[in-house]
């Protein structure tokens, strides 16, 4: 459709039939069919729970979208362009890990919600393996974010370097956030999940208003964002503390490994950036070092998570060569 001429409608139908590719792959593997009838008890207990999440999902996403607008808004130029680019990596690389996290935390700490320490023990671990990973990212990127722009996107989009690195602050908690939060929602306290989100959206619109009349930069509105992602973060520690016991000190502690590692990744990265080459040269050999000497680190402090997220993998690999065709498929006498 580009080609013949149609431009951005081009994009729009692409992302139209993606969509109902999904769809259609989906019903043809679970061969779901509507039925027309309904349960009205189910739909009141369903609706009681839901809509608070709902809510809680339409305030993040119009916060989020409410700083590019803003900045669309109050500043001219390509502001807005790079700022937009800015956050595009670290949001990728920060949600398709929450997702894929999120997709088995949620049954997970439902099926032991009535076991509180159980829970627990679960949260403490994904929040150890998360930051694990989730922080040398964003660490590393911030670190190499106007090598990255320069080396993918070329000269003219370095000034979304500042942004990245600044909202890589904002995707590194995210992840380790919505795992907390997913331990709420599983034991059942939807409308928490509501009370916090609209404290954490009133104070963040609050630091966007500050940073629009009191500054005249574009990236005061990237340092709101880490700002409230910050507040976000203490907010959601005190509801964990309040449901489960998880204290302030305990969950920075589960935390502060990952950071000291990343930070010491950072500064290798630094010096290592200060070797004259090439761009593409030093961007390489940049995230070779931060990867060598993150890992390196993380086997000599010999970290329980690392432990952990191994077994995983090597977990994972060894059910999916274990696994014979047809086995997930129930038997008929079973249905």
């Amino acid at each position: 459709m580009a080609y013949a001429g149609y431009g951005i409608w081009a994009l729009v139908v692409n992302q139209l039939l993606g969509s109902l590719g999904t769809l259609i792959l989906l019903w043809l593997q679970d061969r779901w069919k509507p039925l027309l009838t309904i349960s009205l008890t189910r739909v009141k207990s369903l609706f009681s729970y839901g809509w608070k999440l709902l809510v809680s999902s339409l305030l993040d996403t119009g916060y989020t979208e409410l700083s590019s607008l803003v900045i669309g808004k109050r500043f001219i130029g390509d502001s807005l362009a790079f700022y937009n680019r800015g956050r595009q990596y670290p949001e990728m690389i920060a949600n398709n890990l929450t997702s894929v996290a999120l997709a088995v935390l949620f049954p997970a700490y439902s099926q032991k919600q009535d076991d509180q320490p159980l829970v627990l023990e679960m949260v403490r671990k994904t929040n150890r393996t998360t930051a694990l990973m989730v922080f040398p990212m964003m660490a590393g990127m911030a670190m190499v974010a106007t090598l990255l722009m320069r080396v993918l996107l070329t000269e003219k989009w370095v000034p979304a370097a500042p942004f990245l690195q600044v909202l890589a602050i904002v995707y590194a908690l995210y992840p380790v956030e919505a795992a907390d939060l997913q331990a709420i929602n599983a034991i059942g306290r939807s409308d928490l999940y509501l009370k916090t989100e609209i404290i954490k959206k009133v104070f963040g619109i609050l630091a966007l208003a500050a940073a629009v009349f009191l500054f005249t930069t574009p990236i005061a509105i990237a340092f709101s964002a880490a700002l409230t992602a910050v507040f976000s973060m203490l907010v959601t520690m005190i509801v964990m503390k309040r449901l489960f016991f998880y204290r302030m000190r305990d969950q920075i502690w589960d935390m502060m490994p990952p950071i000291l590692l990343s930070g010491a990744m950072a500064a290798a990265v630094w010096g290592v950036s200060l070797i004259p080459m090439s761009d593409l040269a030093s961007l390489i050999v940049q995230v070779v070092c931060g990867i060598a000497v993150y890992l390196g680190l993380a086997v000599l402090c010999k970290l329980k998570s690392l432990d952990y997220l191994v077994a995983s993998i090597k977990d994972f690999l060894n059910r999916k060569k274990t696994k014979q065709p047809g086995q997930d498929e129930p038997k008929k006498d079973q249905l």
